[in-house]
């Protein structure tokens, strides 16, 4: 009887621990995008959070940027929707040539736009990664459809703000990227400083 009870103990720790490595895996692909490999919306929400609270608590910055290809709907409607995802497969492998640091996470935000984190990094060094992967997309030349180029923008910020504002802050300055000629990379607060933007009074503005 003894023997039973341990023989059924025995597999009954097996079947725990491997119900602990399915759920793991389970939840280590629910983060992921199917079609590009890198963390999805999910994921970034809990990171962007996570990372704005570990650079409050640490004093260092914090680089969110949203990047969107441009023109990416006429892919779609011209060519079909297997070549704008072939499109979306070949500018993640780039961004992850451009982005390599651990620390750092790759998001497929929604469609055609991604966001990125970029950890201690302020508004110049950020500007350089960025810029890098921009100017690698532009040399991007995908049969039949051409040349295609990503518009960027991007905050630095070192306080735990709400994800909501830090989310919009990167989006008023890939917004300003697009209507100012697309293919470029711009950062919220040089953008304030030089009144391009307007802020709310309450909204903080750092510099580093």
């Amino acid at each position: 009887l003894e023997y039973a009870v341990d023989a059924r103990t025995y597999e009954l720790e097996i079947a725990i621990r491997e119900l602990n490595e399915a759920n793991h895996e389970l939840e280590r692909k629910s983060a992921i995008d199917a079609l590009t490999g890198v963390a999805n919306r999910r994921l970034y929400d809990k990171s962007v959070l996570a990372e704005a609270r570990r650079s409050r608590r640490e004093k260092t910055p914090l680089a969110i940027a949203m990047l969107d290809i441009d023109d990416f709907k006429s892919v779609n409607d011209t060519y079909g929707h297997q070549c704008g995802d072939e499109a979306l497969k070949h500018f993640t492998a780039i961004l992850k040539e451009c982005i390599k640091r651990p620390s750092d996470t790759i998001c497929r935000y929604g469609g055609e736009e991604f966001a990125v984190i970029l950890t201690d990094a302020n508004p110049g060094a950020a500007y350089e990664i960025l810029e890098r992967f921009r100017k690698s997309a532009e040399l991007f030349n995908y049969p039949q459809v051409g040349c295609k180029t990503m518009s960027i923008g991007y905050t630095v910020t070192d306080i735990d703000k709400n994800a909501a504002l830090i989310i919009d802050e990167a989006d008023q300055a890939l917004y300003y990227s697009k209507k100012n000629g697309r293919n470029q990379t711009n950062c919220f607060l040089r953008l304030v400083d030089s009144g391009e933007i307007e802020t709310k009074e309450s909204e903080p503005i750092l510099y580093f």
